[in-house]
Protein backbone atom coordinates (compact mmCIF):
# COMPACT_ATOMS: atom_id res chain seq x y z
CA UNK A 1 0.00 0.00 0.00
CA UNK A 2 1.30 3.45 -0.94
CA UNK A 3 1.04 6.16 1.71
CA UNK A 4 1.21 9.85 0.90
CA UNK A 5 0.48 13.18 2.55
CA UNK A 6 -2.35 14.93 0.74
CA UNK A 7 -1.25 18.36 1.90
CA UNK A 8 1.96 18.06 -0.14
CA UNK A 9 -0.01 17.81 -3.37
CA UNK A 10 -0.97 20.85 -5.32
CA UNK A 11 -4.74 21.18 -5.04
CA UNK A 12 -4.93 22.01 -8.76
CA UNK A 13 -3.68 18.51 -9.51
CA UNK A 14 -6.44 17.01 -7.38
CA UNK A 15 -8.92 19.34 -9.04
CA UNK A 16 -7.85 18.03 -12.45
CA UNK A 17 -8.23 14.40 -11.34
CA UNK A 18 -11.65 14.95 -9.81
CA UNK A 19 -12.73 17.14 -12.70
CA UNK A 20 -11.75 14.38 -15.11
CA UNK A 21 -13.74 11.83 -13.14
CA UNK A 22 -16.82 14.04 -13.11
CA UNK A 23 -16.45 14.74 -16.81
CA UNK A 24 -16.24 11.02 -17.49
CA UNK A 25 -19.41 10.43 -15.53
CA UNK A 26 -21.15 13.20 -17.45
CA UNK A 27 -20.22 11.59 -20.78
CA UNK A 28 -21.92 8.43 -19.56
CA UNK A 29 -25.02 10.20 -18.26
CA UNK A 30 -27.06 8.72 -21.11
CA UNK A 31 -26.33 5.34 -19.59
CA UNK A 32 -27.41 6.05 -16.01
CA UNK A 33 -29.48 3.46 -14.21
CA UNK A 34 -32.61 5.55 -14.49
CA UNK A 35 -32.46 5.77 -18.29
CA UNK A 36 -31.45 2.17 -18.62
CA UNK A 37 -34.49 1.21 -16.56
CA UNK A 38 -36.76 3.17 -18.88
CA UNK A 39 -35.19 1.70 -21.99
CA UNK A 40 -35.18 -1.91 -20.86
CA UNK A 41 -38.17 -1.98 -18.51
CA UNK A 42 -35.85 -3.53 -15.94
CA UNK A 43 -36.72 -1.16 -13.09
CA UNK A 44 -34.61 -1.54 -9.95
CA UNK A 45 -33.12 -4.79 -11.31
CA UNK A 46 -31.05 -2.73 -13.73
CA UNK A 47 -29.07 -1.33 -10.77
CA UNK A 48 -27.76 -4.86 -10.18
CA UNK A 49 -26.26 -5.18 -13.65
CA UNK A 50 -22.48 -5.29 -13.87
CA UNK A 51 -22.34 -2.15 -16.01
CA UNK A 52 -24.39 -0.04 -13.61
CA UNK A 53 -22.46 -1.42 -10.64
CA UNK A 54 -19.25 -0.29 -12.35
CA UNK A 55 -20.64 3.21 -12.92
CA UNK A 56 -21.78 3.45 -9.30
CA UNK A 57 -18.37 2.26 -8.11
CA UNK A 58 -16.69 5.04 -10.10
CA UNK A 59 -19.12 7.58 -8.67
CA UNK A 60 -18.59 6.42 -5.07
CA UNK A 61 -14.84 6.53 -5.51
CA UNK A 62 -15.05 10.05 -6.94
CA UNK A 63 -17.25 11.25 -4.08
CA UNK A 64 -14.90 9.71 -1.53
CA UNK A 65 -11.91 11.36 -3.19
CA UNK A 66 -13.63 14.76 -3.10
CA UNK A 67 -14.63 14.35 0.54
CA UNK A 68 -11.11 13.33 1.61
CA UNK A 69 -9.56 16.14 -0.40
CA UNK A 70 -11.82 18.81 1.12
CA UNK A 71 -11.29 17.44 4.60
CA UNK A 72 -7.47 17.29 4.42
CA UNK A 73 -6.45 20.12 2.08
CA UNK A 74 -4.84 23.23 3.60
CA UNK A 75 -5.56 26.03 1.12
CA UNK A 76 -9.22 26.13 2.11
CA UNK A 77 -10.21 29.69 1.02
CA UNK A 78 -8.87 29.15 -2.49
CA UNK A 79 -10.44 25.70 -2.76
CA UNK A 80 -13.77 26.94 -1.47
CA UNK A 81 -13.82 29.66 -4.08
CA UNK A 82 -12.63 27.74 -7.15
CA UNK A 83 -13.46 24.10 -6.51
CA UNK A 84 -16.64 23.73 -4.43
CA UNK A 85 -19.22 25.76 -6.45
CA UNK A 86 -18.78 24.02 -9.84
CA UNK A 87 -18.44 20.63 -8.16
CA UNK A 88 -21.68 21.17 -6.20
CA UNK A 89 -23.68 21.93 -9.32
CA UNK A 90 -22.83 18.62 -11.01
CA UNK A 91 -23.28 16.45 -7.92
CA UNK A 92 -26.58 18.01 -6.88
CA UNK A 93 -27.98 17.74 -10.39
CA UNK A 94 -26.97 14.09 -10.63
CA UNK A 95 -28.49 13.29 -7.22
CA UNK A 96 -31.88 14.87 -7.75
CA UNK A 97 -32.29 13.54 -11.32
CA UNK A 98 -31.44 9.95 -10.45
CA UNK A 99 -33.90 7.29 -9.42
CA UNK A 100 -33.95 6.56 -5.65
CA UNK A 101 -32.20 3.19 -5.68
CA UNK A 102 -29.05 4.59 -7.33
CA UNK A 103 -28.74 7.80 -5.29
CA UNK A 104 -25.52 7.61 -3.33
CA UNK A 105 -25.61 8.20 0.43
CA UNK A 106 -22.03 9.49 0.14
CA UNK A 107 -23.48 12.65 -1.39
CA UNK A 108 -25.09 13.42 1.98
CA UNK A 109 -21.87 12.80 3.92
CA UNK A 110 -19.92 14.87 1.37
CA UNK A 111 -22.13 17.91 1.92
CA UNK A 112 -21.98 17.37 5.67
CA UNK A 113 -18.18 17.59 5.34
CA UNK A 114 -18.49 20.75 3.23
CA UNK A 115 -20.82 22.39 5.78
CA UNK A 116 -18.52 21.44 8.66
CA UNK A 117 -15.45 22.69 6.83
CA UNK A 118 -16.73 26.01 5.50
CA UNK A 119 -19.49 26.68 8.06
CA UNK A 120 -21.14 30.09 7.59
CA UNK A 121 -19.47 30.54 4.20
CA UNK A 122 -21.99 28.01 2.88
CA UNK A 123 -25.09 29.90 4.07
CA UNK A 124 -25.92 31.19 0.58
CA UNK A 125 -25.64 27.67 -0.86
CA UNK A 126 -27.90 25.94 1.69
CA UNK A 127 -31.14 26.69 -0.23
CA UNK A 128 -29.65 25.07 -3.33
CA UNK A 129 -28.57 22.02 -1.31
CA UNK A 130 -31.95 21.90 0.37
CA UNK A 131 -33.87 22.06 -2.90
CA UNK A 132 -31.85 19.29 -4.54
CA UNK A 133 -31.41 16.88 -1.63
CA UNK A 134 -34.04 17.36 1.04
CA UNK A 135 -37.40 16.44 -0.42
CA UNK A 136 -36.29 13.59 -2.66
CA UNK A 137 -34.29 11.99 0.19
CA UNK A 138 -37.16 12.42 2.63
CA UNK A 139 -39.48 10.65 0.20
CA UNK A 140 -37.02 7.75 0.08
CA UNK A 141 -36.67 7.25 3.83
CA UNK A 142 -40.22 7.87 5.07
CA UNK A 143 -42.07 5.20 3.11
CA UNK A 144 -40.62 2.13 4.81
CA UNK A 145 -38.47 2.43 7.95
CA UNK A 146 -36.10 -0.35 6.89
CA UNK A 147 -35.22 1.08 3.46
CA UNK A 148 -32.05 3.13 2.80
CA UNK A 149 -30.52 2.91 6.32
CA UNK A 150 -27.36 4.81 5.32
CA UNK A 151 -29.36 7.62 3.76
CA UNK A 152 -31.43 7.97 6.96
CA UNK A 153 -28.56 8.53 9.36
CA UNK A 154 -26.55 10.72 6.97
CA UNK A 155 -29.63 12.79 6.12
CA UNK A 156 -30.22 13.76 9.76
CA UNK A 157 -26.51 14.30 10.34
CA UNK A 158 -26.43 16.72 7.41
CA UNK A 159 -29.51 18.53 8.71
CA UNK A 160 -27.92 18.83 12.14
CA UNK A 161 -24.71 20.26 10.64
CA UNK A 162 -26.74 22.84 8.70
CA UNK A 163 -28.61 23.82 11.88
CA UNK A 164 -25.32 24.13 13.80
CA UNK A 165 -23.27 26.08 11.25
CA UNK A 166 -25.77 27.71 8.86
CA UNK A 167 -28.78 28.34 11.07
CA UNK A 168 -29.55 31.69 9.46
CA UNK A 169 -30.15 29.82 6.19
CA UNK A 170 -32.93 27.81 7.87
CA UNK A 171 -34.57 31.04 9.00
CA UNK A 172 -34.70 32.20 5.39
CA UNK A 173 -36.55 29.09 4.23
CA UNK A 174 -40.12 29.42 3.04
CA UNK A 175 -42.74 28.45 5.61
CA UNK A 176 -43.56 25.29 3.62
CA UNK A 177 -39.89 24.30 3.63
CA UNK A 178 -39.52 24.94 7.35
CA UNK A 179 -42.64 22.86 7.94
CA UNK A 180 -40.93 20.08 6.03
CA UNK A 181 -37.82 20.41 8.21
CA UNK A 182 -39.84 20.22 11.43
CA UNK A 183 -41.91 17.30 10.13
CA UNK A 184 -38.72 15.44 9.29
CA UNK A 185 -37.31 16.09 12.79
CA UNK A 186 -40.51 14.78 14.39
CA UNK A 187 -40.43 11.80 12.07
CA UNK A 188 -36.78 11.31 13.07
CA UNK A 189 -37.31 11.09 16.83
CA UNK A 190 -40.23 8.71 16.25
CA UNK A 191 -37.86 6.34 14.44
CA UNK A 192 -37.23 2.98 16.13
CA UNK A 193 -33.53 3.02 15.18
CA UNK A 194 -32.00 4.60 18.28
CA UNK A 195 -29.18 6.46 16.50
CA UNK A 196 -31.64 8.18 14.16
CA UNK A 197 -34.04 8.94 17.04
CA UNK A 198 -31.18 10.35 19.14
CA UNK A 199 -29.95 12.50 16.26
CA UNK A 200 -33.48 13.79 15.70
CA UNK A 201 -33.90 14.70 19.39
CA UNK A 202 -30.51 16.42 19.60
CA UNK A 203 -31.31 18.32 16.42
CA UNK A 204 -34.66 19.37 17.88
CA UNK A 205 -32.98 20.68 21.04
CA UNK A 206 -30.48 22.68 18.99
CA UNK A 207 -33.24 24.11 16.81
CA UNK A 208 -35.27 25.13 19.88
CA UNK A 209 -32.28 26.91 21.44
CA UNK A 210 -31.28 28.61 18.19
CA UNK A 211 -34.78 29.90 17.51
CA UNK A 212 -35.09 31.07 21.12
CA UNK A 213 -32.06 33.30 20.55
CA UNK A 214 -33.29 34.58 17.19
CA UNK A 215 -35.59 37.42 16.22
CA UNK A 216 -38.13 34.85 15.04
CA UNK A 217 -38.52 33.28 18.47
CA UNK A 218 -42.19 34.17 19.00
CA UNK A 219 -43.21 33.27 15.45
CA UNK A 220 -41.51 29.89 15.59
CA UNK A 221 -42.82 28.84 18.97
CA UNK A 222 -46.33 30.00 18.24
CA UNK A 223 -46.32 27.70 15.23
CA UNK A 224 -44.61 24.63 16.69
CA UNK A 225 -44.71 24.73 20.54
CA UNK A 226 -47.91 22.73 21.07
CA UNK A 227 -47.14 20.24 18.31
CA UNK A 228 -43.71 19.51 19.77
CA UNK A 229 -45.07 19.09 23.29
CA UNK A 230 -47.80 16.76 22.08
CA UNK A 231 -45.41 14.63 19.98
CA UNK A 232 -42.83 14.40 22.77
CA UNK A 233 -45.42 13.23 25.29
CA UNK A 234 -46.67 10.66 22.77
CA UNK A 235 -43.23 9.21 22.00
CA UNK A 236 -42.25 9.43 25.68
CA UNK A 237 -44.75 6.71 26.54
CA UNK A 238 -43.88 4.47 23.59
CA UNK A 239 -41.79 1.56 24.90
CA UNK A 240 -39.96 1.33 21.56
CA UNK A 241 -38.28 4.68 22.31
CA UNK A 242 -36.92 4.12 25.82
CA UNK A 243 -33.29 4.96 24.84
CA UNK A 244 -34.31 8.58 24.18
CA UNK A 245 -36.05 9.09 27.52
CA UNK A 246 -33.62 11.65 28.95
CA UNK A 247 -33.64 13.67 25.73
CA UNK A 248 -37.45 13.68 25.77
CA UNK A 249 -37.31 15.16 29.26
CA UNK A 250 -34.78 17.80 28.17
CA UNK A 251 -37.10 18.94 25.38
CA UNK A 252 -40.03 19.22 27.78
CA UNK A 253 -37.87 21.05 30.29
CA UNK A 254 -36.84 23.56 27.64
CA UNK A 255 -40.44 24.21 26.62
CA UNK A 256 -41.72 24.60 30.18
CA UNK A 257 -38.84 26.85 31.25
CA UNK A 258 -39.43 29.03 28.20
CA UNK A 259 -43.07 29.75 29.01
CA UNK A 260 -42.38 30.13 32.73
CA UNK A 261 -39.70 32.73 32.01
CA UNK A 262 -42.15 34.92 30.09
CA UNK A 263 -39.80 35.05 27.09
CA UNK A 264 -42.64 34.36 24.65
CA UNK A 265 -44.53 37.60 24.18
CA UNK A 266 -47.13 36.45 21.65
CA UNK A 267 -49.94 34.07 22.74
CA UNK A 268 -49.48 30.40 21.87
CA UNK A 269 -53.20 30.01 21.28
CA UNK A 270 -55.36 31.40 18.51
CA UNK A 271 -58.42 33.46 19.42
CA UNK A 272 -60.40 31.83 16.63
CA UNK A 273 -60.15 28.41 18.31
CA UNK A 274 -59.62 29.30 22.00
CA UNK A 275 -62.16 31.79 23.30
CA UNK A 276 -60.99 31.99 26.92
CA UNK A 277 -58.73 35.05 27.49
CA UNK A 278 -55.71 33.50 29.21
CA UNK A 279 -53.59 36.04 31.13
CA UNK A 280 -50.31 34.63 29.79
CA UNK A 281 -48.74 31.67 28.02
CA UNK A 282 -47.71 29.94 31.24
CA UNK A 283 -51.32 29.60 32.38
CA UNK A 284 -52.42 28.41 28.94
CA UNK A 285 -49.65 25.79 28.65
CA UNK A 286 -50.36 24.50 32.16
CA UNK A 287 -54.00 23.89 31.26
CA UNK A 288 -53.08 22.45 27.89
CA UNK A 289 -50.60 20.10 29.59
CA UNK A 290 -53.25 18.89 32.04
CA UNK A 291 -55.52 17.97 29.11
CA UNK A 292 -52.60 16.32 27.34
CA UNK A 293 -51.65 14.31 30.42
CA UNK A 294 -55.25 13.22 30.86
CA UNK A 295 -55.13 11.70 27.39
CA UNK A 296 -51.61 10.26 27.72
CA UNK A 297 -52.11 8.77 31.20
CA UNK A 298 -55.66 7.40 31.41
CA UNK A 299 -54.79 5.42 34.55
CA UNK A 300 -54.27 8.60 36.59
CA UNK A 301 -56.99 10.58 38.33
CA UNK A 302 -57.63 14.25 37.62
CA UNK A 303 -56.15 15.17 41.01
CA UNK A 304 -52.98 13.16 40.34
CA UNK A 305 -52.56 14.76 36.93
CA UNK A 306 -52.95 18.23 38.44
CA UNK A 307 -50.32 17.50 41.09
CA UNK A 308 -47.84 16.07 38.56
CA UNK A 309 -48.38 19.00 36.21
CA UNK A 310 -47.69 21.48 39.01
CA UNK A 311 -44.61 19.57 40.16
CA UNK A 312 -43.29 19.37 36.60
CA UNK A 313 -43.48 23.14 36.08
CA UNK A 314 -42.03 23.83 39.52
CA UNK A 315 -39.11 21.50 38.82
CA UNK A 316 -38.43 22.72 35.28
CA UNK A 317 -35.17 24.38 36.34
CA UNK A 318 -33.90 21.12 37.83
CA UNK A 319 -33.34 18.53 35.13
CA UNK A 320 -32.75 15.65 37.55
CA UNK A 321 -35.99 16.36 39.40
CA UNK A 322 -37.86 16.79 36.12
CA UNK A 323 -36.44 13.48 34.93
CA UNK A 324 -37.70 11.71 38.05
CA UNK A 325 -41.17 13.25 37.66
CA UNK A 326 -41.42 12.08 34.07
CA UNK A 327 -40.22 8.66 35.20
CA UNK A 328 -43.03 8.59 37.78
CA UNK A 329 -45.50 9.36 35.00
CA UNK A 330 -44.10 6.54 32.89
CA UNK A 331 -44.38 4.13 35.81
CA UNK A 332 -47.99 5.10 36.42
CA UNK A 333 -48.78 4.78 32.74
CA UNK A 334 -47.48 1.20 32.69
CA UNK A 335 -49.20 0.28 35.96
CA UNK A 336 -52.90 -0.03 35.10
CA UNK A 337 -53.80 -1.65 38.42
CA UNK A 338 -52.35 -2.57 41.80
CA UNK A 339 -51.39 -6.07 40.62
CA UNK A 340 -48.44 -4.57 38.70
CA UNK A 341 -45.46 -3.78 40.84
CA UNK A 342 -43.92 -0.28 40.51
CA UNK A 343 -40.47 -1.90 40.60
CA UNK A 344 -41.28 -3.76 37.37
CA UNK A 345 -42.05 -0.52 35.59
CA UNK A 346 -38.98 1.13 37.03
CA UNK A 347 -36.80 -1.70 35.73
CA UNK A 348 -38.08 -0.95 32.24
CA UNK A 349 -36.75 2.63 32.36
CA UNK A 350 -33.74 2.61 34.67
CA UNK A 351 -31.22 1.93 31.90
CA UNK A 352 -32.26 4.58 29.41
Amino acid sequence: MVHFHLEKFNYKLIFAVVGGSLAGCRRLKGWTAGKLAIRTGGGSFVSKSSFVKLLRSVKRGTLKLIETFLDKAEDQPQIGKQFVPPMMAHILRDYVRNVPYVRESKVLSLFATIINKYKSVMIEDVPRIFEAIFQCTLEMITKIFEDYPKHRLKFFSLLRDIAAHCFSALIRLLSQQLNLVMDSIIWGFWHTEKNIAKTGLNLLLEMLKNFQASEFCNQFYRTYFLTIEQEIFAVLMDTFHKPGFKLHVLVLQHLFCLVESGALMEPLWYASTVHYPYPNNAVFVREYTIKLLGTSFPNMTVAEIGILQEQTFTACLNVEKTYQLELDKAIRHHQPNSKHSPNYALMSFDKV
